[in-house]
């Protein structure tokens, strides 16, 4: 064989080697792939919490009329929920353990269900006064406090008792009285709104379910808000 035609045979050996070894995946498929994983990571991303209360247990009791036997039973808790704004924040409840795992429950159903609750910060913040927090729509539990117009304790002032966006599910007493307004003053229970319970709703039935028992059936009024546990 001529020089000429065996310099020819090894160059076309050596191009046929060159193209087995190429890989398949081409630049822009590579570059194609990236982008779609990045995509899905961004898609997949945890939405952003709103912090609505970040406190201490030492924070959420200071200044308490409470005897340290109640402080005693007492755990605060962070709960996640959608606002009425449709965003996810974490609060705080402060509330007697032996419905810690009630609650915690019950809130998981509220976040899955996304049912509004307006905010949940411990009563501390308002000076403990409960009147000032239902009228911010503050969901909470515990407050050192007696029942209004006797020298009874309530069921709150064991953190036994959780009251839920007060301001959206007002006290409204049985038999209308001038004398006797719709507490927090100035709230309306309207069920078409977002954030209001009734007695077919979910959140209702969950709490009847754990053997809670609700507000709406006491004898004198409808307090629609609350619900303890004995």
């Amino acid at each position: 064989m001529c020089r000429i035609c065996l310099c020819g045979l090894i160059f076309f050996v050596n191009l046929l080697f060159l193209f087995s070894c190429t890989p398949n995946s081409s630049k822009p498929e590579i570059q194609k792939l990236q982008s779609s994983v990045e995509f899905d990571s961004i898609n997949t991303k945890e939405p952003e919490i709103i912090i609505d209360s970040n406190m201490s247990f030492e924070d959420a009791i200071a200044g308490t009329d409470a005897p340290q036997e109640i402080l005693d039973q007492l755990v605060l808790v962070d709960v996640e929920y959608y606002s009425t704004d449709d965003k996810l924040h974490r609060g705080q409840i402060l509330l007697n353990r032996s419905i810690k795992e009630d609650i915690i429950a019950i809130f998981d159903t509220i976040k899955t269900i996304r049912f509004p609750v307006h905010q949940a910060i411990p009563i501390v913040a308002y000076g403990w006064d409960d009147n000032r927090s239902m009228l911010a729509n503050n969901t909470s539990a515990f407050c050192y406090r007696k029942v209004a117009g006797t020298n009874n304790l309530s069921r709150h002032a064991k953190g036994k008792a959780i009251d839920i966006n007060p301001f959206f599910n007002p006290l409204i007493w049985k038999t209308p009285n001038q004398n006797r307004p719709v507490i927090p003053e100035g709230a309306q229970h309207n069920k078409n709104v977002a954030g209001t319970l009734h007695e077919e709703h979910p959140i209702v039935k969950e709490f009847i379910k754990r053997k809670f028992t609700w507000g709406y059936n006491f004898p004198k009024y409808y307090d629609i808000h609350h619900f303890h546990k004995d």
